[in-house]
């Protein structure tokens, strides 16, 4: 039977354990089974409750895992292994040991759960595509991971939507992403009392603190202005124009501007 080839049986002591536990049921409980039904039986149980596991914190597993896929050849750790590669590409961050032991446990039971399962979703009781937001830029790029992955394992593409929500999930979890601080400074014919609004409405919602003044100094990272002034001593390219009333348009233009040039994804 196939789930007998299941790669995460091999030489697995708590398969192993697992078996010898329950065949002892089984052949007084369900005589007419065969031997390699029972063992069939007892691997799809194990298989399904390996996939469901989730770590909330390091432990003794985590670690017999690590070394389980060091040591041996396997689809899910090879997919795993190339999903860091490809993380750590599309985003400008670090983790720690401990956080990257969390993940990579993680993905292993994801990967598993895909690789094993068709509609894989709909076996957890969690919706985390509905209990997860992030931004569209961050978005985008773990999509690209996953397309990336999927080039070369298209037997993840059965399982797209509950890889994607769960590399979202996962993420979100693990990874800390720097808030930066971006210090504008906003020119405008109404003056500083126009800043309050400005703030409000124009950099709502953004991945880092911006702070706005209507002065220049040493800590400016951008100047906005809506209107020309030629005695400034500032890097014209970091210069920026709009409307006296700024239009939601010239808005979105300054904060893509902004989550291009100064954003935490600006390196990826």
């Amino acid at each position: 039977m196939s789930i007998l080839r299941h790669e995460f049986l091999k030489d697995s002591w708590q398969f192993n354990y697992i078996e010898r536990f329950f065949q002892p049921l089984f052949e007084s409980d369900i005589r007419s089974i065969s031997n390699v039904q029972m063992k069939a039986e007892i691997a799809f149980a194990y298989i399904f409750l390996f996939a469901q596991e989730y770590h909330m914190e390091d432990n003794k597993n985590i670690g017999e895992m690590l070394f389980y896929c060091q040591t041996h050849h396997l689809q899910a750790g090879e997919i795993t292994n190339r999903w860091f590669q490809m993380f750590y590409q599309n985003f400008p961050l670090t983790t720690s040991a401990k956080d990257y032991s969390l993940l990579y446990a993680n993905l292993i039971h994801k990967h598993v759960k895909a690789l094993t399962f068709k509609g894989a979703g709909s076996l957890s009781g969690i919706d985390l595509g509905a209990s997860v937001y992030v931004h569209p830029e961050m978005n985008r790029r773990i999509v690209r991971i996953f397309d990336q992955l999927a080039q070369d394992s298209p037997g993840l593409l059965k399982n797209k939507q509950f890889l994607l929500d769960n590399y979202r999930f996962l993420i979100s979890q693990y990874i800390e992403q720097e808030r930066k601080t971006l210090s504008v400074c906003v020119l405008s014919v109404f003056g500083e009392e126009y800043l309050d609004m400005i703030k409000r409405h124009a950099f709502q919602g953004m991945d880092f603190e911006v702070i706005v003044s209507g002065d220049i100094d040493d800590t400016t990272d951008l100047v906005i202005t809506d209107r020309k002034y030629e005695d400034i001593e500032f890097d014209k390219n970091k210069i920026l124009y709009w409307e006296n009333i700024p239009s939601k348009k010239s808005m979105y233009r300054i904060q893509t501007y902004i989550h291009e040039h100064f954003g935490y994804l600006k390196d990826a």
